[in-house]
């Protein structure tokens, strides 16, 4: 019978600090794997992007600011330690099947463990 572990979402939103400590919590004993996503856009509708709406508007923030998640997992991948890295998910369409699984077979080399590639048919919002 398979274990029952539980992963943390590292978000891809910038700044980099609080993924960071995403990453440190995840090496905690409670979480297995630190999650990333893979967007352009972020869920927050730009018409209610306001401080008077929102406490996370601040002034010269956008909902829209996202990381690359595989540039993101490369960095994160030195400070992983037993962690396992993850996208859920990325889709095929906007990067080529090819380039994901280069991508990952790179990012295999500089982890412990396995990686986890989330593969699905993507968001209308991307």
């Amino acid at each position: 019978m398979s274990e029952v572990t539980v992963g943390l979402s590292g978000g891809t939103q910038p700044p980099l600090r609080q993924i960071s400590m995403a990453l440190r919590l995840a090496r905690s004993p409670w979480f297995d794997t630190l999650w990333t996503v893979d967007h352009f856009v972020g869920f927050f509708p730009k018409a209610i992007w306001d401080e008077d709406f929102s406490w996370m508007a601040k002034p010269g923030t956008t909902p829209d600011a996202y990381y690359d998640y595989q540039t993101l997992l490369g960095y994160l991948a030195r400070r992983a330690g037993n962690v396992r890295l993850a996208v859920g998910v990325t889709e095929p369409v906007r990067r080529h099947p090819m380039l994901l699984a280069q991508a990952f077979l790179t990012l295999t080399h500089m982890v412990k463990r396995r990686p986890i590639l989330g593969i699905g048919s993507g968001e209308r919002e991307n």
